[in-house]
């Protein structure tokens, strides 16, 4: 099985659940408060002991709690301590279980990931690794990770994934975004990064092959995925001009849901899918076998949300 290693936040999600909330008064809502983050979460959903999470947290009353969960259970974690920061949080409004309005404050984890820090944590990264980074990282951050990894002979073969994570965060990202093998966003942050905001397939791989993404995973909800693949070979027709059609070969596979799950709490799903995905990914599995038991297993996680 490869190491999968995870460049990412930890924090404290405050997740408040009502069918409907009304403006400009206080509403009464069930309110939960536990740690997560997007690198966290993908982090604890990824099964086995060869993985390794590498984070930055602040200084204030969490810490403890966050290194106390930083140093137990498999895997391994490396961290940084930033103490002109407090730690990451993540603000939630669920409405009838989906996500009505959200709130982050990740200045711990965008101010920890210094060079010396990174230099330290890519030096473990060897030949064929499962990299996972998300967008919380600052740009220049994510840059750095990619470039050093591409140009290091110890990390060749190297599969990088990136979580999206938000609309605003996968613009932010955008100009980072190269050299992927797997890119996971919903429509929303695809279209962000997309020169045009009319999506079809001619444009997105005509971004994917622009910028060397080999995989996109458009997740869309309760419509299930949408694999985009890029792969060496035969031609396709119907494709632009300006993409080579002697070189390479477009896929698109649609992967519908097994059951379609209504909860009041369907925040961290898309980390859960990513981490299943990786877990599959590092025992040799291909991406067309391992995204329906990642859904699979999201739904099952979900139903459990219910019960």
């Amino acid at each position: 099985m490869k190491k999968i290693f995870i460049f990412g936040g930890i924090n404290i999600d405050i997740v408040a659940k009502k069918e409907s909330f009304s403006k400009e008064t206080s509403n009464p809502a069930a309110i939960d408060i536990s740690l997560g983050g997007v690198g966290y979460n993908i982090f604890q959903g990824i099964r086995g002991k060869r993985k390794h999470f590498i984070t930055s947290i602040g200084k204030d009353f969490f810490t403890p709690h966050l290194e106390k969960a930083l140093t137990k259970g498999p895997g391994k974690t490396s961290y940084k301590v930033c103490k002109k920061f407090s730690n990451g949080k993540y603000l939630a409004l669920m409405e009838s279980g989906s996500l009505l309005y959200g709130a982050s404050d990740n200045s711990a984890i965008e101010s920890g990931f210094d060079k010396r820090f990174l230099k330290q944590e890519t030096a473990r990264i060897k030949k064929g690794s499962i990299v996972i980074l998300e967008a919380n990282l600052l740009p220049v951050t994510i840059s750095k990770i990619i470039k050093d990894l591409h140009s290091s002979p110890k990390s060749k073969n190297t599969k990088i994934i990136f979580e999206t994570v938000s609309t605003f965060k996968a613009l932010r990202s955008k100009k980072a975004l190269k050299n992927l093998f797997l890119l996971t966003p919903t429509l929303e942050e695809l279209q962000a990064l997309l020169p045009s905001a009319v999506i079809n397939d001619n444009k997105i791989f005509a971004y994917m092959k622009k910028n060397k993404i080999k995989n996109i995973l458009l997740t869309l909800g309760k419509q299930g995925c949408k694999l985009y693949q890029l792969a060496k070979g035969q031609e396709l027709v119907d494709l632009p001009e300006s993409l080579d059609r002697k070189k390479n070969k477009f896929f698109v596979t649609e992967f519908l849901p097994h059951q379609v799950i209504q909860t009041p709490n369907s925040n961290g799903a898309g980390d859960h899918l990513v981490a299943t995905l990786a877990s599959h990914l590092a025992k040799g599995k291909g991406l067309q076998e391992s995204i329906p038991l990642a859904m699979l297993k999201v739904e099952k996680l979900l139903q459990q949300k219910i019960c």
